[in-house]
């Protein structure tokens, strides 16, 4: 049967039945790998290891998704200072076994985060006593 019908010479009436696509499929589940990874990152910009408690160290705090640090700390002449690879640990002030001098030293530090990738953050660090 033709969905066209003819009335007369000029009038024709078409009947058509449109039957939409099925909906896609929902999406799957999140996988917990892999979501959206934190790499919030607090790096401070001064420090004071006089023995008082408060900012002896010079640390990095870092979201739960860094996995691996490469810290180290230079001083002006380009002379390596101190260096980890150690999350929780951080420069007590001390340069050779003896206090450093106030100064202004440069940091390079390298984060690595549970994707595999790595970020780098250079900068200074101003130790006051």
């Amino acid at each position: 049967m033709s969905p066209f019908k003819y009335v007369d010479a000029e009038t024709v009436i078409a009947e058509f039945v449109y039957d939409p696509p099925p909906p896609p499929p929902p999406p799957p589940p999140p996988n917990p790998l892999l979501t959206a990874v934190d790499k919030a990152i607090f790096i401070p910009n001064a420090f004071t290891p006089n023995g008082d408690n408060t900012n002896d160290l010079f640390n990095v705090k870092l979201s739960k998704d860094a996995i691996g640090i490469d810290m180290a700390i230079f001083d002006r002449w380009g002379n390596l200072v101190y260096q980890t690879d150690r999350i929780a640990q951080g420069w007590n002030g001390l340069r050779n076994g003896k206090e450093a001098a106030v100064a202004t030293y440069q940091y390079l530090i390298k984060v690595r985060y549970r994707d595999q990738t790595i970020e780098t953050y250079k900068g200074d660090i101003s130790l006051v006593r």
